[in-house]
């Protein structure tokens, strides 16, 4: 019944070893203080990979810090990719998973617009 779980699946024109998807998980404890992936997320990451899942989904990485300032502030934290150093980490991270013929999906997102939420903390706590 399950076995087509473990067969070859298609997104298009990419082929995946096997059709178990990691979906996004918040990772907002696995980050460097800078914002980018730490060595323990690739590590998380990397296992999943090792384990046999087909495609990990990152969930958002955020392409810049600038556009979530002042009062609103993401209701999560999210890795940033604003910097070569930070897109080397995510570089390392793919190279990683496709040696175990995971592939890899990365959310990119300008940052969270409406879903923000006021960071009354902040606001009152000056």
């Amino acid at each position: 019944m399950f076995l087509k779980l473990f067969e070859p699946g298609l997104i298009g024109k990419v082929v995946l070893k096997n059709r178990v998807v990691m979906t996004p998980i918040a990772i907002g404890g696995f980050l460097d203080p800078d914002g980018g992936l730490s060595q323990r997320a690739r590590e998380y990451y990397v296992a999943r990979a090792k384990g046999g899942v087909g495609l990990i989904d990152t969930g958002t990485l955020f392409v810049t810090a600038a556009l979530e300032t002042g009062l609103f502030r993401p209701a999560w934290q999210a890795p940033v990719l604003d910097d070569r150093g930070k897109l080397s980490r995510l570089s390392e991270l793919a190279d990683e998973v496709h040696h175990y013929g995971t592939k890899l999906c990365v959310q990119l997102s300008p940052g969270v617009g409406r879903i923000a939420v006021l960071d009354l903390e902040r606001k009152y706590t000056k």
